[in-house]
């Protein structure tokens, strides 16, 4: 029986749904149109929050990545199941979950895209939501 020692976090689903995205990357169909038309501003500060919401994550990812890469103490296949299961719908970790280069580690890989995607990235139209503010605004209100 030639089972790792590991056991992989990446679920079907969550592999499946990676590869659907990557599709779709791959070939566009412009199906995805706005669903609901928001508010003035709100649209903005949504893009905002999305966009800050994906660097996290890939600066999650990457450090990761970068300490297991210094321990030494992963296979390859952990590395891809990492990106798999922590792809969150992001672009740039689905692809490069799905064009790597098997000569180079994954933290080198997605440090030099990271850094490639901020130089030409535009600033945000307006800041990101608060969404820890607005949370504990919404508890204090309800408490009282």
């Amino acid at each position: 029986d030639d089972k790792p020692a590991w056991q992989p976090h990446c679920k079907p689903e969550t592999k499946a749904e990676l590869e659907k995205a990557y599709a779709e990357m791959k070939h566009p169909t412009g199906a995805k149109a706005k669903e609901h038309a928001l508010p003035e501003g709100f649209a903005e500060r949504m893009e905002a929050t999305t966009r800050k919401s994906m660097v996290n994550n890939e600066e999650f990812v990457l450090g990761l990545l970068m300490m297991h890469q210094t321990r030494d103490n992963w296979e390859p296949e952990q590395y891809l199941d990492a990106l798999c299961a922590m792809n969150s719908g992001n672009p740039m970790l689905i692809r490069l979950y799905k064009e790597h280069d098997t000569k180079q580690p994954l933290a080198f890989q997605l440090a030099s895209l990271m850094d490639n995607e901020r130089k030409s990235m535009a600033p945000t139209r307006a800041p990101p939501l608060d969404l820890d503010g607005g949370v504990k605004g919404l508890l204090a209100a309800a408490r009282r």
